[in-house]
């Protein structure tokens, strides 16, 4: 989410969070999520559709949950169109996604309509002397604004 604030405040765009009214907490409620990311279910979200007709550029911004864009994303890509819309997608993840993984992402854009004309990827840990530890957030909010030249070209 602080990814998409400052993606938003940088570009000056219109920011809309898609809500997932489930409630994920818990472990019960990650065993849950990762079981249903798995399977490439869907989930309840507010708002489920959105009148897109007066954008032409779209980010779609999510985490990846077992190599795949969250449940809520999945979701409001397949309830929506995207017809005739550049679309970015924007995501945060624990280690890079292998290329097939992001293909499938893609993929359900191009279902949707999207054109998708990139796709960019912020770590949310790092790799220090051998293990997994969590980056800060101004550490990912800054690669997240080096990635504006790439944004640019949508306004």
């Amino acid at each position: 989410k602080a990814c998409c604030n400052a993606l938003q405040a940088a570009l000056g765009a219109d920011a809309i969070e898609v809500q997932d009214l489930i409630d994920r907490s818990g472990s019960w409620g990650f065993f849950k999520t990762a079981i249903g990311s798995l399977l490439g279910n869907h989930t309840r979200i507010e708002p489920e559709k959105l009148d897109l007709t007066g954008y032409q550029n779209i980010i779609l911004g999510s985490p990846i949950w077992t190599g795949k864009l969250s449940m809520a994303m999945r979701t409001f890509i397949d309830r929506n169109r995207l017809d005739g819309k550049k679309v970015i997608i924007f995501t945060t993840t624990n280690a890079f996604e292998k290329e097939e993984y992001k293909e499938k992402s893609k993929n359900l854009v191009r279902q949707a309509g999207g054109d998708v004309v990139g796709y960019y990827q912020i770590l949310a840990k790092a790799e220090v002397d051998g293990k997994k530890t969590d980056r800060t957030k101004e550490q990912i909010i800054k690669d997240t604004l080096a990635l504006l030249p790439e944004f640019q070209y949508l306004q």
